[in-house]
């Protein structure tokens, strides 16, 4: 009992001081607390009446015949004082204490002078009047909340030398525009432009190494984030619902990535991770919707769960020797995924990992693959084609697949090894994998080239007639892909097996439309044969040599007519009045 009552008399004591307004004198309106008596300095503190309309505090002050240096502004010495407007600082000010002006919602215009050192935690919270700071060169330390909450300033200023900014500094300024961090700034805080929602730009100076959790968490307007070259980590939803933000350098010297860095980043389209990353977090990119590219450099060692899940744009993923580990449901739901190519180092493909990955045609798993988790190709309808470099068998779920139309290739020594396993015995082929494919162009300007590819990747072949000629069609591995062309370009799917891409050319002054109902279509397959459907009957199919000798015609009594030809050669192909040239 005797605790309680001591306890209780101290708080007693305390709300007491508090409501007596503990200053030692005042003049000129202004209360004044003696912090120094041997070295005459004074701080500005509350009073009797509150502050209201403009204040100007002077650099000194005299007191029964002693002059003092006005040199700091006490913890709540205006605090909400809501009828304050302006306030001139005298020259000798160098700290304001914590929540000095806090709530002081009529205060639009005060005076931060070159001198001030220190600005402590919560200073201006809640000024809501406030619409422009400059922070001058002596300032060292903002604290934690200093500015947060302003919800009218627009501008801020900080001049190279301030070294700390806080926790939530400016989180809640919803009408800041940019923020440019000199390089003298060396820690910034968490939260610290938290949901700073007309956020645009931000630079970040060179003397950052870490950007804290949350620390641009809902700037949904911010587009550009320009990062410091010494910058290694990115917090815990530091970027979190950017939805803006299009455009951010992640330098070579970024370590990790945290957990949810830039989840929701909704107009990110691409980024490259650079050789220093060696640890990428949970949700790290996360619904990035629109993120179409991501390029992993050769050192990261961890993708998180769900990292890359939800980012229905992105097209192909190359996971590099390095890595290690990737997480569950790391692109879950990435429906416009279609190639994936695992590196040597990952032992397993967690459950969900392409789940949902319902344009994912070709896939290949490294040599170090040991399992493949359950649902972790769930419904990738469209897988055609499955590598697998381990010569052991790797464990497969009964539920890792849920389609086996692909063709599924392995060592050409484990052939018979995973025709003989339950689950992977179920794939619609199982077929030696080729070290070394190619791809075969057959066009009549060049006759055929063959070159040799790298297997996964896909490749753009631009094609350029000779003059008074047009491409009639092109043929894929004997598959007519000539309306998947963009203007003269044709790009292949990602390639697993040697390919053959065919040309075949019209004379410009009497080709047919392809898109004129039943025209003319000539083609070739790979076993030399000249292919022509919907001529006419009563036509006659001419075919002759480059250098104009008639090697057959053969009258058109059929739909489709096949002429078997030999092969690495040009022809010109006539069909009634329309001349073809094609090479096979």
């Amino acid at each position: 009992m005797k605790n309680f009552s001591r306890t209780f008399a101290i708080i007693a004591a305390m709300i007491c001081t508090i409501g007596a307004h503990a200053y030692d004198f005042s003049a000129d309106g202004i209360y004044y607390q003696i912090t120094d008596e041997t070295g005459r300095r004074v701080a500005v503190t509350n009073g009797d009446v509150k502050y209201n309309g403009d204040i100007t505090i002077p650099a000194t002050v005299t007191n029964s015949g002693k002059t003092y240096n006005v040199s700091s502004i006490g913890s709540y010495a205006f605090s909400a004082c809501n009828d304050l407007t302006s306030v001139t600082l005298g020259s000798n000010i160098s700290i304001i204490g914590y929540q000095a002006f806090q709530n002081c919602t009529s205060l639009s215009d005060i005076n931060l002078n070159d001198n001030i050192t220190a600005i402590d935690g919560y200073a201006f919270y809640g000024c809501t009047s406030l619409t422009s700071v400059v922070l001058g060169a002596s300032l060292d330390e903002m604290g934690d909340g200093a500015f947060s909450d302003c919800i009218n300033l627009k501008t801020v200023e900080i001049h190279d030398g301030c070294s700390v900014i806080g926790n939530s500094a400016f989180a809640g300024c919803k009408k800041l525009t940019t923020i440019d961090i000199p390089n003298s700034v060396l820690t910034i805080g968490s939260q610290a432009f938290y949901k700073c929602t007309a956020l645009k730009t931000a630079t970040v100076g060179n003397g950052i190494k870490d950007i804290q959790s949350y620390a641009f968490n809902g700037c949904t307007d911010l587009e550009t984030v320009t990062l410091g070259s010494k910058v290694e980590t990115i917090g815990y939803q530091a970027f979190q619902n950017c939805t803006s933000l299009s455009d951010i350098n992640l330098n070579d010297n970024i370590t990790a990535i945290d957990g949810s860095a830039f989840y929701g980043c909704t107009s990110l389209t691409s980024v490259v991770l650079g050789a220093s990353l060696d640890e990428m977090g949970d949700f790290a990119f996360r619904d990035c919707i629109n993120l179409k590219t991501v390029e992993i450099h050769d050192g990261c060692s961890v993708i998180g769960n769900s990292a890359f899940a939800g980012c229905k744009k992105l097209a192909t993923i190359d996971i590099p020797n390095s890595v290690l580990t990737i997480g569950s449901q790391a692109f879950y739901g990435c429906t416009r995924l279609t190639v994936a190519k695992i590196g040597n180092s990952v032992n397993t493909i967690d459950s969900y990992t392409f789940s949902g990955c319902s344009n994912l045609s070709t896939v290949e798993l490294g040599s170090g693959i040991h399992e493949v988790g359950y649902q972790a190709f769930w419904n990738c309808s469209q897988l055609r084609s499955l590598t697998v470099l381990s010569s052991e068998v790797p464990t497969a779920d009964a539920n890792s697949f849920n389609s086996y139309s692909a063709t599924l290739y392995v060592p050409a020594q484990s052939v018979n090894l995973y025709l003989a396993n339950e689950i992977w015995k179920k794939f619609a082929q199982v077929k030696a994998y080729e070290e070394t494919i190619y791809l075969t162009i057959r066009q009549a300007t060049e006759g055929s080239t063959r070159q040799a590819v790298n297997v996964g990747e896909a490749y753009r072949v631009d094609i350029l007639p000779d003059d008074g000629w047009v491409i009639h069609s092109v043929t894929f591995n004997d598959q007519d892909v000539t309306a998947e062309m963009v203007g003269n370009s044709y790009t292949t799917p990602a390639l697993t097996t040697s390919s053959v891409l065919s040309i075949i050319f019209s004379d410009e002054t009497n080709s047919v439309s392809r898109t004129e109902l039943n025209a003319v279509k000539v083609e070739t397959d790979n076993n030399g044969n000249i292919i022509i459907s919907n001529a006419p009957e009563g036509e006659y199919i001419s075919i002759y040599s480059t250098t104009g000798v008639l090697l057959k015609k053969i009258p058109v009594n059929a739909n489709r007519t096949s002429i078997n030809m030999d092969r690495h050669n040009i022809y010109i192909v006539k069909v009634g009045t329309v001349t073809y040239k094609l090479s096979i």
